[in-house]
């Protein structure tokens, strides 16, 4: 960060007011979140009105790897936040980087610009002073209904088979009783955490159950 900061915290007052809503347009287990790309195509573009731009590196840290976010600005000001990478050790390495990647950049974006999903736009949107009720959904054909639901069946069976597959071979390399409880631990976890359904818990805590009176005899 620059000793004194003039031209930058201007800007940033300028993007406030021009920013509009970001929206949470993405769905997990544990609810709605907004996406890396639905951020960054509501913000590149203030972002650069205002003479700002946000860059995403990354460094190597002494146990892990750290995420370097910096706010530019055209005067040469700048900010700068150093973030470590926590990643989850019992998933595939590559899998595990790359989410924490995209997790971490999100939030670290949002931070350091002071912004949230969310915040109801009411400067850039004041011009409208007679906004029109939003258009209800038409609604879905009752003909329709059954292929939908099938398809949605079809779609959470495929997720769970593989989910099903993956778990299968993380759970029959625990060799011995320490694994198992460390494994029952995490599964707790994700499941307190929203990561995993009641079934998805429910159906890997049986592979694991199965798998200790194998480690048993």
């Amino acid at each position: 960060m620059t000793e004194q900061l003039k031209e930058l915290p201007k800007a940033l007052c300028s993007l406030y007011g021009q920013l509009p809503t970001i929206h949470e347009d993405g769905r997990a287990n544990y609810g709605k979140y907004a996406t890396l790309p639905g951020i960054l195509s509501i913000l590149l573009p203030a972002l650069r009105s205002n003479g700002l731009a946000v860059v995403q590196t990354f460094e190597e840290g002494e146990e892990r790897p750290i995420l370097v976010t910096s706010l530019l600005h055209v005067s040469g000001e700048r900010i700068e936040s150093r973030l470590p990478l926590i990643t989850d050790t019992s998933r595939n390495p590559m899998h595990s980087v790359a989410g924490a990647c995209t997790y971490y950049r999100r939030y670290a974006l949002l931070a350091i610009l002071g912004i949230a999903p969310g915040i109801v736009d009411d400067d850039a949107g004041a011009a409208d002073l007679d906004p029109q009720p939003a258009a209800k959904p038409a609604p879905v054909p009752a003909a329709a209904k059954p292929k939908l639901q099938q398809q949605g069946n079809s779609a959470k069976a495929i997720v769970l088979s593989a989910m099903a597959k993956s778990a299968t071979k993380v759970i029959n390399k625990v060799a011995d009783e320490e694994q198992a409880k460390a494994t029952r631990t995490k599964l707790t976890a994700y499941k307190n955490t929203g990561e995993l359904s009641e079934a998805e818990h429910d159906h890997l805590l049986k592979l694991l159950t199965e798998r200790e009176k194998l480690i048993a005899k």
